[in-house]
């Protein structure tokens, strides 16, 4: 039974998710192609909007795969030969997730931390894939008095702690038990003004936490801690939001 139930949630949630591309490119093709479009900037309009979809079907297909993949224990990443630079690892996502909340209209602040030395052993592209996955939540659901994300790492005896934070409504206590559970959307309303509009298939934080595990790290909604990033303003302790903090061990 619980099978089955997670079975009609994954062909209902692809199945909602894939509509809205598809419609645009079948009704955008076919003005295209008919002469419909009328002037180069016209056109180029149309060509990025079919640009953008395509990206968010090659999403979808990516995490259906991923999910299945890890489901079946077959798409564990392969750690690389070679210890990765901490300070060169986060250095290289900061901007993709600066980028992904000015798409969004969210302001973006990373809170600097001396990582020099410091190695780890796990695969880059999951962890970008984690940390976007986290903003791109961020600002789907983060919407409130403040459209801001703020990201922020710190360092313990064995682990390299990356935390994502929005200042929107949190999660609702009632849900935290199925968080990390796949095919499980959040009740949040997402923000409609931020470009960030799709309820997505609900595989994002199921799959950002199998793969930090497969990286020996993990994943978790950070519960109690102080609202404000290390050099941060004390009054943002006050504003409500959701934490969550990506643990990977040192090399």
């Amino acid at each position: 039974a619980a099978l089955a139930e997670q079975r009609a949630r994954f062909a209902s949630a692809v199945t909602h998710e894939l509509r809205t591309p598809l419609t645009t490119f079948c009704i955008y093709t076919a003005m295209l192609k008919d002469g419909m479009v009328q002037g180069e900037a016209k056109q180029m309009e149309y060509f990025e909007t079919l640009h953008k979809e395509s990206e968010r079907l090659r999403h979808i297909v990516d995490n259906v795969l991923q999910n299945a993949g890890l489901e079946q224990g077959s798409s564990g990443p392969q750690l690389p030969p070679d210890a990765v630079q901490a300070t060169e690892l986060v250095g290289a996502i900061v901007p993709l997730m600066e980028r992904r909340c000015a798409a969004a209209n969210f302001a973006f602040e990373s809170v600097p931390t001396d990582l020099e030395g410091l190695a780890l052993c796990v695969s880059p592209q999951n962890v970008e894939r984690i940390l976007v996955n986290l903003v791109d939540n961020a600002c789907k659901y983060g919407a409130g008095p403040t459209a801001q994300v703020r990201f922020w790492t710190e360092v313990t005896a064995d682990q390299l702690l990356l935390f994502v934070r929005d200042f929107g409504p949190g999660v609702p206590a009632s849900f935290e038990a199925r968080l990390f559970a796949a095919y499980e959307r959040g009740p949040a309303e997402p923000n409609r003004t931020s470009g960030s509009s799709e309820e997505g298939l609900g595989l994002g934080l199921s799959l950002s936490r199998e793969l930090a595990r497969t990286m020996g790290g993990d994943l978790s909604l950070v519960h109690g801690e102080p609202k404000a990033a290390p050099g941060c303003k004390d009054e943002a302790s006050k504003v409500p939001g959701a934490t969550f903090c990506l643990a990977l061990p040192l090399a």
